[in-house]
């Protein structure tokens, strides 16, 4: 959710995003982006027709032919395989300036290594191909991580919550971790553990909803600061 809503955000600003999705198939993510661009849950989309193609025309104007979903379920995808898609969407007249790959746990890497830190250094390979051909491209990268067990309604995720390979964040130009309030499910709180050019390891509340497909529900969290900022007065 959080990822195609940066997706969203980049194409409203005028940016073209190539976004691989490999573990979800291409039709749900596109049925989460109606969700997420129309504010209608996924389970009423095809419950009100009507509303959600007057809804979505409006926003479809203004995000039209800038996110292109690629489908890579089926497994394979290296990085040298996004900079070949990306490559042949140019050619076809799509020059993406991000690429988001939802998510790194099904990226394949291209040197096998072998010993007990074997998947640790293929994340590391993984991550620095990544982050070069983001540099040669010229384009903004994305992607998720999942955490480490029993970190499941935590608030604070930071690098040490990272799954197989604490590097992931070291290697980031940008770094949040997404925690829980186990009291209020929608509200999440985003940390932003690492940024090179910016101030680093504080934290945002953020409400959501995702049965709608948002990941940051903009109304819902002005209401929760101002309730909160009533409490402290």
């Amino acid at each position: 959710m959080f990822l195609l809503h940066v997706a969203l955000a980049y194409a409203m600003q005028g940016l073209r995003v190539l976004y691989f999705t490999l573990e979800d198939p291409q039709d749900i993510v596109e049925n989460r982006m109606d969700s997420c661009m129309t504010g209608i849950p996924m389970n009423r989309l095809n419950q009100l027709p009507n509303r959600l193609r007057r809804k979505f025309e409006e926003a479809r104007q203004t995000i039209r032919g800038r996110v292109k979903i690629i489908d890579a379920t089926e497994g394979g995808l290296t990085i040298s395989k996004v900079e070949k898609v990306w490559e042949q969407e140019r050619v076809a007249g799509f020059t993406a300036d991000s690429i988001i790959i939802d998510y790194d746990e099904e990226l394949e890497c291209e040197v096998k290594f072998t010993g007990e830190m074997a998947r640790k250094r293929q994340f590391e390979e993984i991550y620095k191909r990544f982050r070069r051909l983001n540099k040669k491209l010229d384009t903004i990268g994305w992607t998720a991580a999942q955490t480490k067990a029993k970190t499941t309604g935590k608030k604070i995720i930071t690098g040490d919550d990272i799954g197989e390979d604490y590097s992931k964040a070291k290697k980031s130009f940008l770094a949040i971790g997404i925690g829980s309030d186990k009291d209020v499910p929608s509200k999440k709180i985003l940390y932003v553990m690492r940024h090179r050019l910016d101030d680093s390891r504080f934290a945002v509340e953020v409400m959501t909803d995702f049965k709608a497909g948002i990941a940051y529900d903009a109304e819902a969290t002005r209401a929760m600061v101002r309730t909160k900022k009533k409490k402290e007065e």
